[in-house]
């Protein structure tokens, strides 16, 4: 295993990593097919790609009319490669990156199945920073081979445990396990690459410019770490006990572990965005979490670090929202650390919450087809902390009455989903749960797609944000698919059950709403409203960190 702080090279995939792909593959194929014909040559399957598809004619050396189209061929895919070039743009600022790279003492190298005379006009043309290009001109075994790799390392003087390599496609991902070099993927070329992309990758970025903060060129922003970096963390260093059943995971809210002849079910999240409420948001976000993972929330251990200068009846305060809160939920606060840190300038409460599983029933496969469902409308925790943190800049657009319910929706509607989720997990077939927090309705889908290997399609014109925070994003410019929202659930249903649970959800005065279907994970996550379709955005910061 790599320590990135030994890390001296950088070895990067060229078309689909650095620039965008533009060579018309199936053109390629569609003339490679009608020289083969003309010729009377008989192609491989036509699933290979069209170097190997070449390769696979080498053994016939004696026939002149292989001769011939595999002299013919290089010139043809030549010819595709270089008219791909005039339509070339970089992908998210990778000559920027590359510059830093050079300047912060890495070492560049780029490897790539196309010709020279293809990459490095474009190189030159947009300023690429490197030290060593290696073309299948150059080498006798291109990529997936990893003798292509193998070389650049020997060339610049590197070994495998000191190296990157980086790109959008298994092929260079597959030399690079095969030499022990840390593989990072980049979700900028096919889609179709996508699953398998995420099998070879130790880590996968959604395109280069990610790697600044795995390389330590710039810290990471206020907020969750983002997902990308924590699902290779927790490939890097799983959980290793067969009484582990479920451990830590993108999307998993709590650990499932066998004690004895039980199943416990473990939680831990902390409150930093505010300190007024803490202890009532502490106890809700916690058993939240265990909630939604089928769970009856029954002990609580805290951690508060309060700055110092505070005062005894701060202390006590949030101990009475805590003691309240549990004794509400049936709670056992059974014990914790609390002390003043110079560390801290507002308080940080951090829960780790238990309890027992309500029902036991084998995983279900998230599948294309199977119903998303939104319970609660999102938000609601937004609109508290957005009026705590910045209402006084807000009573000259909005009411006082507005601005005192938004602020008061922690209680009302509430930010508990411990009722909804249990009623649910204990009456219909879910298959998956999540209560979003950081980054909302949008980071919340996304780790659920991450988790369940599958993507989304999402209805925005079904999309329900609390009415309240829909008229404080108004004023603050930002979009509310990105605010902080305990409060509401993500559910995911077979198609047959969805109907069912919500009407009967609306019956008993839940407010639940369909608002997508799982697709197949190459497909992503599309967001559908009434301008047409477009990605589900992503925040790498939760949006309310932002404000004004």
């Amino acid at each position: 295993m790599a320590d990135f702080q030994q890390i001296k090279a950088v070895i990067f995939d060229f078309d689909g990593t650095l620039v965008g792909s533009t060579i018309d593959f199936d053109r390629m194929h569609q003339r490679l097919s009608c020289l083969a014909r003309d010729l009377g040559v008989k192609l491989p399957g036509r699933h290979l790609p069209a170097l190997e598809m070449m390769q696979e004619l080498t053994t016939d050396r004696r026939q002149t009319k292989v001769i011939r189209f595999r002299r013919l061929a290089r010139k043809l895919i030549e010819e595709e490669e270089i008219l791909g070039t005039a339509r070339a743009a970089p992908i998210a600022g990778s000559p920027e990156l590359l510059k830093k790279l050079k300047q912060a003492g890495f070492i560049i190298g780029i490897i790539t199945r196309n010709c020279r005379r293809a990459v490095l006009p474009l190189l030159e043309k947009f300023g690429f920073s490197y030290d060593l290009l290696l073309t299948r001109d150059d080498v006798a075994r291109v990529k997936p081979h990893p003798d292509h790799l193998r070389q650049a390392l020997r060339k610049l003087n590197v070994r495998p445990e000191q190296s990157l390599v980086v790109g959008d496609h298994p092929f260079e991902l597959q030399a690079g396990r095969q030499l022990g070099v840390t593989c990072i993927g980049v979700m900028t070329g096919s889609k179709k690459s996508w699953p398998s992309l995420r099998e070879k990758a130790d880590f996968l970025f959604r395109d280069v410019g990610q790697l600044r903060f795995l390389l330590d060129l710039e810290p990471f922003p206020a907020g969750k770490l983002p997902v990308e970096f924590l699902e290779g963390l927790l490939r890097r260093y799983p959980a290793a006990n067969e009484n582990v059943l479920v451990g830590p995971g993108i999307g998993q809210d709590c650990a499932i572990v066998r004690h004895r002849s039980s199943l416990l079910v473990l939680g831990s999240d902390p409150i930093t965005l505010v300190s007024e409420e803490a202890g009532r948001y502490l106890v809700a976000v916690n058993a939240n979490d265990l909630a939604v993972s089928g769970a009856r929330p029954e002990w609580l251990l805290t951690t508060l670090l309060f700055p110092e200068k505070t005062k005894f009846s701060e202390v006590e305060t949030i101990f009475q929202q805590i003691f309240q809160e549990c004794h509400r939920e049936k709670i056992s606060w059974v014990g914790g650390h609390t002390e003043f840190s110079r560390a801290v300038n507002s308080l940080i409460a951090s829960g780790n919450m238990g309890g027992r599983l309500v029902s036991v029933r084998p995983p279900a496969r998230v599948q294309p087809g199977d119903c998303l469902v939104l319970v609660k409308p999102a938000g609601i925790e937004a609109a508290s902390v957005i009026v705590r943190l910045k209402g006084s800049q807000l009573v000259r657009k909005i009411p006082q009455r507005i601005l005192f319910e938004a602020r008061n929706s922690l209680k009302i509607p509430g930010i508990s989903v411990v009722k909804e989720a249990l009623w649910l997990w204990e009456n219909f077939p879910v298959k998956m749960m999540h209560d979003p927090t950081e980054g909302g309705v949008a980071t919340g889908i996304r780790e659920l797609a991450q988790r369940c290997q599958v993507g989304f399609r999402i209805q925005s014109r079904e999309r329900k944000v609390y009415h309240k925070t829909q008229l404080l994003a108004r004023c603050s410019g930002l979009p509310p698919l990105g605010y902080i929202s305990s409060g509401f659930l993500l559910v995911i249903f077979p198609p047959c059950a969805a109907p069912v649970a919500i009407e009967k959800a609306w019956q008993r005065k839940i407010d639940a709403w369909l608002i997508g279907q799982a697709t197949r994970a190459e497909e992503g996550l599309i967001l559908e409203g009434p301008a047409g379709e477009r990605e589900l955005p992503y925040f790498s910061q939760d949006e309310i960190t932002r404000l004004p």
